[in-house]
């Protein structure tokens, strides 16, 4: 149970994205006809069912996943980021950096429109950066020093930075502009309520416990390129329920996370539909804290743990179709900086050997790994257990609730214990929590060369070539220093109609969730 529910939550919020959809008409159809839009055209409409639904429409607000799709529908952002770190501009048509040190940075805005026919301007722009500093994503903006910061014309902003970060354009690449004029006029209920949109769709029905219905924006730079003229999207909670009403036809896409559903899918079960998977940038992993603890110093203690346990047959048991074996100590294979270093392979014998080259005779060495009571943390840190108890080492398992865990890895006194990096395709958003300046230590490297190199490769602002290099070297230190252990990577996943094609690419690598305006047929 927790092993299902807790995954459930941990991916609802890193997509609860989901889409979601109850259409009046359960044919089944993934095009449904409506009312014929201009020139006498079938108008298409896409019915989606997703998990929660959305408390506001105020992207600065909304702490929902279901608001974060409806809000990537709605809103734009200046530009999207790819996991293989190429621009996709939306509101901005592009930006530079007119300063050598890289602190000052000038964006050139697109001839756009909101819903209204009203332009988008610069002043929407730096307005909507100030008002997430109310927000929970405030942590994006607080490198911009505001009292320089200008509005230079309507469709040019300059944006002054108190100091240079290789993560702050996909910093802004995660925020949505929101209509000053609007906020002016009624503050945070009219942006929540009533939005202006500035993105592909605008709201057309919302109302708390009904079908959310987003229609084309006629006066969004590249509405000509949408495929749907009408998404709607319905919640519901339990996905037994979804799922079924699924099968029945009323949706076209389904959020799933339960493996029966999920495997289901893959073995044909259900007519017409399959399964379609998106990758994220969130990794898994078991880390041995090397810097509080003398238990794991001797490196030979650190390989009899790493090819003592069984890492692909736990994860492949435990975990299912919906998540994959992680091979890197640092990065999910979606990351552009991520190297496959592979698995530590088991081998018992030389698990055994390694301990005893520690100067350990069966059951001499002793240690406590100490997890949060969710995801799949209990049924793995069995499994290992299992495994090290043949190789001769005693690994107690202690079992907590996840704030309090939290609280006990800030404070640095966990020994092991399963860790999680996930949130960005830029690689130094992924492993920022690992750096020196971060509190916690269970996660860092007790070798002085390798945490340098991993400060040095996040605050790098060279070129991508640049940085892939220092990524590569450091990826390659980390595995042979044997302290972090790779488990799996998350990935979202949808039930699909048949006569949707692939749309991995609608699926934000970051974040998990769907940005509608990609979707084809």
């Amino acid at each position: 149970m927790k092993l299902k529910k807790s995954l459930a939550l941990l991916l609802a919020c890193v997509m609860a994205m989901a889409l979601a959809a109850c259409s009046s008409d359960s044919s089944g159809s993934n095009a449904v006809s409506g009312d014929s839009a201009t020139g006498g055209e079938e108008s298409k409409t896409l019915r989606i069912g997703m998990d929660t639904e959305p408390t506001s429409m105020n992207p600065v607000l909304s702490t929902s996943g279901g608001g974060a799709v409806v809000n990537n529908a709605i809103y734009g952002c200046l530009w999207d980021i790819t996991c293989d770190g190429a621009y996709n501009y939306n509101l901005a048509e592009s930006y530079e950096y007119t300063t050598e040190d890289n602190t000052e940075m000038v964006i050139h805005l697109r001839d756009t429109s909101w819903d209204d026919g009203t332009p988008v301007t610069a002043d929407d722009v730096l307005f909507s950066f100030q008002y997430y500093i109310n927000g929970a994503n405030a942590y994006h903006v607080m490198n911009i020093d505001f009292d320089k910061s200008y509005a230079k014309d309507d469709q040019t902003v300059v944006l002054e930075l108190t100091q240079a970060s290789s993560t702050f354009t996909e910093d802004l690449a995660l925020l949505q502009i929101i209509s000053k004029d609007l906020y002016d006029e009624g503050g945070d209920d009219a942006v929540g309520l009533t939005p202006k949109c500035s993105g592909a769709y605008t709201l057309a029905q919302w109302s708390t416990g009904e079908t959310i219905v987003l229609e084309k924006n006629t006066n969004w730079w590249n509405a000509d390129q949408l495929t749907y003229d009408r998404i709607e999207i319905s919640c519901v909670t339990e996905e037994t329920t979804r799922m079924l009403e699924f099968e029945s036809g009323e949706y076209d896409i389904v959020y799933l996370t339960g493996k029966d559903n999920i495997e289901k899918l893959n073995n044909g079960e259900v007519s017409g539909a399959h399964v379609q998977y998106g990758d994220i940038q969130c990794i898994t992993y078991v880390s041995l804290n090397t810097i509080d603890f003398d238990t794991f110093q001797d490196i030979n203690v650190r390989k009899a743990i790493a090819y003592g346990v069984d890492w692909q047959t736990i994860v492949e048991s435990i975990c299912g179709d919906g998540y994959a074996m992680a091979t890197s100590p640092l990065f999910p294979a979606a990351n552009w900086a991520y190297k496959d270093e592979g698995v530590y392979e088991y081998n018992l014998d030389q698990a055994k050997q390694y301990l005893a080259d520690a100067g350990y005779g069966e059951g001499e060495f002793s240690f406590t790994m100490r997890i949060a009571d969710e995801d799949f943390n209990a049924e793995i840190a069995e499994a290992m257990q299992a495994c090290l108890a043949e190789v001769g080492i005693n690994m107690e398992v202690s079992v907590g609730d996840s704030a309090t865990v939290k609280e006990e890895n800030r404070s640095n006194t966990i020994q092991c214990g399963i860790s999680k990096n996930m949130g960005a395709n830029d690689p130094a958003g992924v492993i920022n929590a690992r750096m020196s300046s971060a509190k916690p230590n269970l996660t860092k490297f007790g070798d002085e060369t390798i945490q340098n190199l991993l400060d040095e490769a996040c605050t790098s602002t060279a070129d991508q070539a640049t940085r892939t290099e220092l990524f590569y070297e450091l990826q390659d230190k980390a595995w042979d220093y044997c302290s972090t252990f790779p488990l799996y990577e998350s990935k979202v996943t949808f039930g699909a109609v048949d006569s949707l094609a692939d749309f991995s690419n609608a699926i934000d690598a970051s974040s998990g969730y769907l940005h509608l305006n990609d979707l084809v047929e």
